[in-house]
């Protein structure tokens, strides 16, 4: 499985066989996936946005955005 985050809050999974559009939750360029270690993968972008992706669900950090300064880069600490 796989994520792809593009132009105006587009969000894509990819099966291996089939991409599927994801509800739209920002109009924010998306720029930036990681996967944490916990299996929660991170969706940053414009406008401060933080998306998160959990078992098939699409959701809007609570706290997002704490800025207006857009992010273009998330990763995780190597364990």
């Amino acid at each position: 499985m796989a994520l792809l985050a593009g132009d105006n809050g587009m969000m894509l999974t990819w099966s291996g066989s089939t991409l599927t559009m994801l509800t739209t939750l920002t109009s924010s360029y998306l720029y930036s996936i990681s996967w944490s270690p916990a299996g929660t993968a991170y969706i940053v972008g414009g406008s401060g946005i933080v998306l998160t992706y959990t078992n098939g669900t699409l959701a809007k950090l609570a706290t997002s955005p704490v800025t207006t300064t857009q992010y273009r880069g998330i990763a995780w600490k190597p364990q």
